[in-house]
């Protein structure tokens, strides 16, 4: 998937050059730092992201492949 501006949020085998790594690891209140609500992503868990991401980003398909948000902003 990629953004408005044509770059990629995930760019299998390139975690630096991922939106989604360089977003997570942006500093708190910069606007691009995601999530921009909520609790901060671990360190441990963008860890895990970016080896991921090196690896190829594989993505079970169909139900299995969904994911439920932990987390619902309040209004």
């Amino acid at each position: 998937m990629k953004n408005e501006t044509g770059q990629f949020y995930i760019v299998p085998e390139k975690p630096d050059e991922s939106l989604m790594v360089i977003a997570l690891e942006s500093p708190d209140l910069h606007e691009n730092a995601m999530p921009m609500v909520g609790p901060k992503t671990t360190e441990d868990d963008v860890v895990l992201i970016r080896r991921w991401i090196a690896e190829g980003a594989d993505w079970p398909k169909g139900k299995e492949g969904r994911i439920k948000p932990t987390f619902y902003p309040k209004e």
